[in-house]
C-alpha cells in the first residue's frame, strides 16, 4: 500500500502522461499519421530538415508520440545521408535497440523534454511552463553532441509556456546550433507568439479514425475495456472522443461515458434555470484532486455552446443577438477555465456561474 502514494506522484509529476496509462515516450507504434511521418522523412532524406517543427493538431491524437517516434529516428541516425534512411519506409525504430530503450526510460543522453513541472508544495503541476525549463534545454544544447550525433529537444506543450520562457524559446530558434532539433507540441498554436510559429515548419496532425484509434486504445492497455461495451456505448465513446485517444481513455475509465452523459443532461436543462442537481454535480467536481472532472466539465460546456451555434446556423436562426450572447459565454468560460486555474477561484462557484450564464444565453 505505501508505494501507490509515490507511483500517483511520479505520474503527476509528468504532465505530458495520462493518468495510468504510458507515456507517448513508451508507445511503439504510431497510428493515423502516415502522411504526418512520410513528410518528416522526406525532409531527413533531403539534406536540408529544418531545425525546428511545430506538431499541431487537437489534444490527445498523437503529437507526443510522433514527437517521441521523431526523436528516435533521429537519435538513431547520426547520418541522415546512410543507405538505412533513404531506405526507410516509417520512422520505426526497433524497441529492442539501446536508443528506443534510452528514450522509453527516458534517459538517453542526446534528449531533453521540457513540460510543466511539479510546484514547490509538491502537491500540483505548475500553472505554466516556466523559464527555467526553457533554460534546461538552452544549457543542453550548449553542450558538444555525443559522437558528433544529434541533439533533440520536445516541448510539450508550447500552449503552457509563459511569457519569458516564449521568448527564451524564441531566441535559441533564431540561433539554432548545429545538428540540433526543437520538436514544439502545440494543441492551440493560434495562441502562441506569430514570430514562434514563423520559425518553425508546421506539421499538421488531424483527428484519429474509427480504426486508428481503437488501434491507439488497445496499444494504450484499454482493449478489454473497449471489448466490453456494447453497441451503443461504442457510438458513445466515438462521440466522446472525436478522434482523440486521450479522450477515448478518459471515457473507458470507471465511468467517464456516465460522467460525461450526466453534464451533457444537465447543460442541456441549463435553460430551464437553477436545478438542485447543479450542486450536486459542482459539489462533486470541485472536491480537491479532482483536476480530470473539472477539466471535463469545461471541455463539454465549451462543446455543447459550439453545438448551439452549429444548430442555430443550420436551422437559419441568424438572430445576431443570440450568436452575439452564445460566443460572449464561451469567452468567459474560456477566462474563467484560466483564472481559476491561475489565481484558485472556488471551483464550484465557477461551475454554478456557468450553468447561469449558459441558461441565460440559451433563453
Amino acid at each position: 500500500m505505501a508505494a501507490a502514494p509515490a507511483r500517483q506522484t511520479a505520474h503527476l509529476a509528468e504532465s505530458d502522461r495520462f493518468r495510468e496509462f504510458p507515456h507517448p515516450r513508451e508507445a511503439v507504434n504510431l497510428f493515423g499519421h502516415r502522411q504526418a511521418e512520410a513528410e518528416f522523412l522526406a525532409a531527413c532524406r533531403s539534406g536540408r530538415m529544418h531545425h525546428a517543427w511545430l506538431i499541431e493538431g487537437q489534444e490527445g491524437i498523437g503529437k507526443a508520440t510522433l514527437a517521441y517516434r521523431i526523436a528516435r529516428f533521429v537519435l538513431a541516425h547520426a547520418d541522415l545521408g546512410a543507405p538505412e534512411v533513404a531506405g526507410a519506409v516509417d520512422l520505426a525504430v526497433d524497441p529492442a535497440s539501446e536508443t528506443a530503450r534510452h528514450v522509453a526510460a527516458g534517459a538517453d543522453p542526446g534528449l531533453v523534454v521540457m513540460t510543466r513541472t511539479l510546484a514547490d508544495d509538491g502537491k500540483r503541476l505548475r500553472v505554466s511552463l516556466t523559464i527555467d525549463e526553457v533554460r534546461k534545454g538552452l544549457h543542453f544544447f550548449a553542450m558538444t553532441a555525443l559522437a558528433g550525433g544529434w541533439r533533440v529537444a520536445i516541448v510539450d506543450a508550447a500552449d503552457e509556456l509563459n511569457v519569458n520562457a516564449a521568448n527564451a524559446l524564441l531566441k535559441s530558434l533564431e540561433e539554432p546550433p548545429e545538428r540540433s532539433l526543437w520538436l514544439i507540441v502545440s494543441h492551440v498554436p493560434g495562441r502562441l507568439p506569430a514570430t514562434l510559429r514563423s520559425r518553425c515548419r508546421r506539421l499538421r496532425l488531424n483527428p484519429l479514425g474509427e480504426d486508428d484509434l481503437e488501434a491507439a486504445v488497445r496499444q494504450a492497455g484499454a482493449g478489454k475495456a473497449l471489448e466490453s461495451l456494447a453497441p451503443d456505448q461504442r457510438r458513445q465513446l466515438g462521440e466522446a472522443a472525436k478522434g482523440s485517444v486521450r479522450r477515448a481513455l478518459a471515457a473507458l475509465d470507471g465511468d467517464g461515458l456516465a460522467r460525461r452523459a450526466e453534464i451533457v443532461a444537465l447543460l442541456d436543462s441549463a435553460r430551464a434555470g437553477a436545478n438542485r442537481k447543479f450542486h450536486v454535480l459542482a459539489d462533486r467536481i470541485a472536491r480537491p484532486g479532482n483536476d480530470e472532472d473539472f477539466g471535463m466539465f469545461i471541455e463539454l460546456a465549451g462543446e455543447w455552446l459550439a453545438g448551439r451555434v452549429e444548430q442555430a446556423g443550420a436551422h437559419g436562426d441568424s438572430d445576431p443577438a443570440r450568436l452575439a450572447r452564445l460566443a460572449e459565454v464561451w469567452e468567459k468560460i474560456s477566462r474563467l477555465a484560466a483564472e481559476t486555474e491561475t489565481f484558485h477561484f472556488n471551483r464550484k462557484q465557477v461551475i454554478l456561474n456557468i450553468f447561469r450564464a449558459i441558461g441565460a444565453a440559451a433563453a
